[in-house]
C-alpha cells in the first residue's frame, strides 16, 4: 500500500506542472521583443520551464524581477511589465489568484 502512495504522489507531481499551465494564460516573448504589459492585480507569475531564458518582470513603480526559467512568484500590482533581453524565446504564464472576485487577468 505504501508503494502505491508513493507512486501516485510521485504521477502527481510530474503531471501537476502541465496540468496547472493548462489553467493559466500565456505570453510568448520573441528576443528583443517590446515590453508586454499586463493588467491586474493578484496574480501568479511562472516562467515557463522550457523557456530558453529568463524575463524580467518590472513590478510597480521602482521594482523589478528577474525570473529564471522554472521560477514563479505570486504579485499584486495594477500592472506588470514583461520583457526578454535575452537571445532565446520566453514563456510566460499567469493567472488570477484573487479570491473570486470576478477579476480576469490582462483585463480591467
Amino acid at each position: 500500500m505504501k508503494k502505491l502512495l508513493v507512486a501516485v504522489a510521485t504521477l502527481a507531481m510530474a503531471v501537476l506542472p502541465e496540468a496547472q499551465a493548462g489553467l493559466m494564460n500565456t505570453i510568448t516573448l520573441n528576443p528583443g521583443s517590446s515590453p508586454k504589459p499586463l493588467y491586474g492585480g493578484d496574480l501568479r507569475v511562472c516562467n515557463d520551464s522550457e523557456s530558453t531564458g529568463a524575463v524580467t518582470v518590472n513590478v510597480r513603480p521602482g521594482g523589478m524581477v528577474y525570473l529564471q526559467p522554472g521560477r514563479c512568484f505570486n504579485e499584486w500590482g495594477p500592472m506588470l511589465t514583461f520583457t526578454n533581453d535575452g537571445k532565446g524565446i520566453v514563456i510566460v504564464h499567469y493567472r488570477s489568484i484573487a479570491k473570486n472576485n470576478g477579476r480576469i487577468p490582462g483585463h480591467q
